[in-house]
């Protein structure tokens, strides 16, 4: 793995690991009303990822509850809390379009090109 691919792979995991934690926090509200801007505003930029077909806050918590079961399939699956981005394709897909465009941060964008 060439380490431009491995800084790719650490950023992706690291915007999963994000995404969890604010799914986790505020997956269970119709919207993000009482979320800080910053948080509304990456939770927007994953999901709304054309390709997640998200159109309304309910369609972002039923993605958050797919996500959450996918999560802990594989949890079970491979008996480890460590769960890698990859756990559910859509995420990943959606989480790798945003790390290709810099948006997350990290300064990614040319090493994921």
């Amino acid at each position: 793995m060439s380490k431009d691919s491995s800084e790719f792979t650490g950023g992706c995991q690291e915007v999963f690991e994000r995404y969890l934690e604010n799914a986790n926090e505020h997956g269970t509200k119709a919207g993000f009303r009482c979320a800080r801007q910053a948080v509304r505003q990456f939770m927007g930029a994953i999901e709304g990822d054309p390709a997640l077909g998200i159109i309304t806050a309910a369609d972002a918590v039923m993605f958050r509850q797919e996500v959450f079961g996918a999560v802990f399939a594989w949890q079970r699956k491979h008996r480890s809390i460590a769960v890698p981005y990859t756990a559910y394709q859509r995420l990943a897909k959606a989480i790798e379009r945003h790390v290709r465009t810099g948006e997350n941060g990290t300064g990614l964008a040319a090493a994921a090109s």
